[in-house]
């Protein structure tokens, strides 16, 4: 392909890149960038929040277990169990 930008005119640039004529170039490459960079983003979102949602599942069910513990005994006196409370926060 010989092409030569200084002998060709605005219209045959146009025709050879194969841009359209009745609608603006620039907006219309902007409106697709933000597509799909949102798009992207979306989908990026969604994989954060699994995996934040996987760690707080994961950080309370540590938290259940702990405090589930501090009542392993009902002859240890309360204020032994809010002291294993505090720690389990």
């Amino acid at each position: 392909m010989n092409f030569n930008p200084d002998d060709k005119s605005y219209e045959e640039i146009r025709e050879f890149f194969k841009i359209p004529k009745n609608k603006n170039v620039v907006e219309d490459m902007n409106a697709n960038m933000f597509q799909s960079m949102f798009m992207r983003l979306k989908e990026r979102q969604v994989s954060h929040y699994a995996f934040l949602n996987k760690e707080f599942n994961t950080m309370n069910y540590k938290s259940a277990k702990c405090s589930m513990h501090c009542f392993d005994s009902t002859a240890r006196p309360l204020n032994q169990v809010n002291d294993c409370l505090k720690i389990c926060r």
